[in-house]
C-alpha cells in the first residue's frame, strides 16, 4: 500500500478529494500532506445539499485542528502560523481567496469624499406611496 493511499483512508477522504502527495521531514519533524481533486470535479454543499457545484463557484473548507499542550498563548501563535502558511501556499499556487467586502464612507474623509445629490424629481416618491 502506498503512503498516499494510507493517508487517503486515514483521513476518510471521499471523491473527488484525494491525497496527491505526502512528504515527511524528520529533521523538521514535519509531515506535509497535499490534498487535491481532479480538474472539472463537482462538489455538494454541506449546508444546503446543492449538488454539482464547480470548484470555481465557491468552495468553503472548514479546518479544525488540535494543539497540545493546551497553552493559550502558544495556541494563538501556532494558529496564526497555520493561517499565514495557508495564505502563503495559496498565493504561491496563484489561488485567490474571495473575501466579503463592504465599503463605508465616513464624513470628513478627504481621501474618499462623500457626494450626495438630491433630485427635484418626485415621480419615484409618488409611485411608491
Amino acid at each position: 500500500m502506498k503512503d498516499i493511499d494510507l493517508f487517503q483512508m486515514a483521513l476518510g477522504l471521499t471523491p473527488p478529494w484525494q491525497v496527491s502527495a505526502s512528504e515527511f521531514n524528520l529533521d523538521k519533524k514535519r509531515l506535509d500532506i497535499r490534498l487535491d481533486f481532479p480538474r472539472g470535479s463537482t462538489f455538494s454543499c454541506p449546508k444546503c445539499a446543492q449538488t454539482d457545484l464547480k470548484a470555481f463557484e465557491s468552495l468553503n473548507i472548514l479546518m479544525i485542528y488540535r494543539y497540545f499542550p493546551p497553552k493559550y498563548k502558544a495556541f494563538l501563535k501556532f494558529s496564526e502560523w497555520v493561517n499565514l502558511e495557508i495564505m502563503r501556499r495559496f498565493q504561491a499556487e496563484g489561488i485567490e481567496f474571495a473575501f466579503p467586502t463592504n465599503t463605508t464612507y465616513l464624513a470628513q474623509d478627504d481621501r474618499r469624499p462623500l457626494h450626495i445629490s438630491i433630485s427635484d424629481d418626485t415621480t419615484f416618491i409618488e409611485k411608491n406611496k
